[in-house]
């Protein structure tokens, strides 16, 4: 099992939607997506996935998400998708990449406010 033995990096670039701590509508299913890089020597490969670590479990339709193979140096988008609750306040939910059951990288978070005033 050689492929577990490879140490694979990444690294938080930049939110790409949903900045954080912005209003949104309630009940709406929204994609919250970000920009990361492989910064380390190996590519991720197929195993990959975007994985809930902790927060506000239901503000996440999904508890993984595939992520695309990203070779070294290389920048992907990530994404995970969200649906709000129907009570007004702030949530944040947060992941991790994972790899062969394993975390690697920085953890991104989802970090938004709900208000009904925002239909």
């Amino acid at each position: 099992e050689n492929e577990k033995k490879i140490k694979v990096m990444a690294d938080f670039v930049k939110d790409v939607t949903l900045p954080d701590r912005t209003y949104y509508p309630t009940d709406t299913v929204l994609t919250k997506t970000w920009k990361m890089k492989n910064n380390g020597e190996h590519e991720w490969g197929n195993k990959v996935e975007l994985v809930f670590f902790k927060g506000n479990e239901k503000l996440t339709l999904e508890k993984r998400y595939p992520v695309i193979n990203a070779k070294p140096g290389q920048e992907v988008e990530v994404s995970a998708v969200i649906k709000t609750p129907n009570r007004k306040g702030r949530y944040c939910s947060y992941y991790r990449l994972q790899r062969n059951g394993e975390y690697f990288g920085p953890r991104v978070w989802v970090d938004i406010i709900v208000s009904p005033q925002h239909q």
